[in-house]
């Protein structure tokens, strides 16, 4: 289930056929399996606390389509059911470490392989100008090349359909092969090699998707591990940052940066982002606050010519779902934000505390990211939260 749900994910863009992907295929039949199983053997299933927050959470997103209207509901009710499968079947899939090892590795290795498969498409692109990146609607399309000094250049997809995905996984693979690196040191030549030459290959394709929130994500992600691993050098940190900033400012560098952040801000493309922003909180509080205007409407609330939804994944929540929806979504990254810290704190064993803080920093990195992310319901959201949620389950067996 593992390699087949994971590995469908990262080939999104070569097998999605009228709004189902390969991933989603697998989740049918195992859940099918699953279920048949525990029937015939009569074993329990795992049914966690996260998935009963879950149910609220989809309730919530069911009653905005009473404005939103019947069609949307049949497009975006499989999502809701995606949803609900993926945390139930990873917390019934993943329920033993080794098992829970093997999908952090199947993370890194097939995030490296799409890696080499998206500089591969750079490549092809800068010297033949061919698009090699499978089906990819022309929407997406327009958004896919970064026009540089150097001339253009595609922001590689991978297979996943568009770049955005692809960061989600290259930071989580980046920061899970971090925290191993920093925890286990020193190593072998062969596996500091391999460590350090997969680190450097998703790092370089990160790069090239030209994602900021992305680049800015993992940096926090970075900072924020190496914290946890030396918390007794955090005053030699902010003192070098805090002298830095003075020689900057000294030097007279800081009023440069600060006017490149301001004519950014007031020019920009985060200038758009802010006026989206500013238009969805508004159509949240004066038009439907309470149940939403519909997850498929929120463009609605914007008046951007390519009926761009705000890019905050909160914001976004509020004005598509309501009050309601907003505060179950909260919920659900609000109690695996308290697992994680759980976990983190009653790490005893190397192994434990390198996966533990490597999940966390990971899921600071993707707070940080959906700040500037379109889409509350992706479903990298609820991938995380449901290996998290398994990594809970497997920690509180084992204390128990």
């Amino acid at each position: 289930f593992i390699t087949f749900f994971i590995g469908g994910m990262h080939i999104t863009g070569l097998t999605t056929l009228v709004k189902i992907d390969l991933s989603e295929l697998v989740m049918l039949v195992f859940f099918s399996a699953l279920f048949l199983k525990s029937v015939v053997k009569d074993k329990p299933l795992t049914l966690s606390l996260l998935d009963i927050l879950n149910l609220a959470f989809v309730a919530a997103v069911l009653i905005s389509f009473m404005n939103a209207g019947f069609i949307p509901f049949i497009v975006y009710a499989p999502t809701l059911v995606k949803f609900m499968l993926m945390l139930f079947l990873l917390s019934n899939f993943v329920y033993n470490k080794e098992l829970f090892v093997f999908s952090l590795k199947c993370i890194i290795v097939l995030t490296c392989i799409s890696s080499l498969i998206g500089i591969g498409q750079e490549l092809v692109f800068k010297t033949t100008g061919a698009l090699l990146i499978g089906l990819v609607d022309k929407k997406n399309i327009s958004l896919m090349f970064e026009i540089t000094s150097q001339g253009t250049f595609l922001r590689i997809p991978a297979f996943f359909g568009t770049y955005k995905p692809f960061t989600f996984f290259l930071n989580t693979a980046l920061l899970i092969v971090f925290n191993y690196f920093i925890y286990n040191w020193p190593f072998a030549f062969k596996k500091r090699f391999v460590l350090t030459f997969s680190f450097s290959l998703m790092a370089l394709a990160l790069l090239l998707t030209f994602s900021k929130d992305g680049l800015l994500s993992l940096l926090i992600g970075l900072t924020f591990s190496l914290f946890l691993r030396w918390k007794r050098f955090i005053l030699h940190a902010f003192s070098c940052a805090l002298i830095a900033g003075v020689t900057l400012y000294l030097m007279g560098f800081l009023d440069d940066i600060l006017k490149a952040i301001s004519t950014d801000y007031h020019w920009g493309e985060y200038r758009i982002r802010l006026q989206l922003a500013r238009e969805g909180i508004l159509g949240f509080l004066n038009r439907h606050p309470f149940i939403g205007v519909g997850v498929s409407h929120i463009f609605r609330y914007t008046s951007h010519y390519l009926h761009w939804a705000p890019h905050n994944a909160f914001i976004e929540a509020a004005g598509a779902v309501g009050i309601s929806g907003l505060f179950f979504y909260i919920v659900l990254l609000g109690y695996t934000f308290y697992n994680l810290i759980k976990v983190t704190l009653i790490a005893k064993s190397l192994e434990d505390i390198w996966i533990s803080r490597g999940l966390f920093s990971g899921f600071i990195a993707y707070l940080v990211t959906i700040q500037f992310h379109p889409f509350f319901y992706e479903r990298f959201t609820w991938l995380y939260m449901g290996i998290v949620n398994a990594y809970v389950i497997i920690v509180r067996k084992k204390v128990l």
